[in-house]
């Protein structure tokens, strides 16, 4: 199963990469917001505020940081859920979020 990593006790983004139209354009100026951010047990974790807005920092590139006291755990899964909107289309990503220890 392929999954993101966030790292507990660290500062750490979400990024949807390489936003495009159907033409192939990068969208610069999408409404990019991550939903959800969840634990096992479907409750919002704590530390982040739901929904958060992304903002575009490159070539149809979004990120969204999550701060250091984010209540995660190592070694527990988690879900994310981020939705772009741009000109009447919707777009719609859940990802798998596991958290570990950043290894010195």
């Amino acid at each position: 199963m392929t999954h993101s990593v966030i790292y507990s006790g660290n500062d750490s983004r979400i990024i949807l990469r390489g936003l495009k139209d159907r033409a192939g354009a990068f969208i610069t100026a999408a409404s990019v917001t991550l939903i959800s951010f969840l634990d096992r047990n479907g409750s919002a974790v704590s530390g982040i505020t739901v929904p958060g807005t992304l903002n575009h920092v490159t070539d149809g590139d979004y990120e969204l940081l999550l701060p250091n006291a984010i209540d995660v755990r190592p070694e527990r899964r988690y879900s994310a859920i981020v939705r772009a909107e741009y000109s009447g289309l919707r777009g719609e990503w859940h990802e798998t979020v596991l958290c570990t220890n950043r290894e010195s």
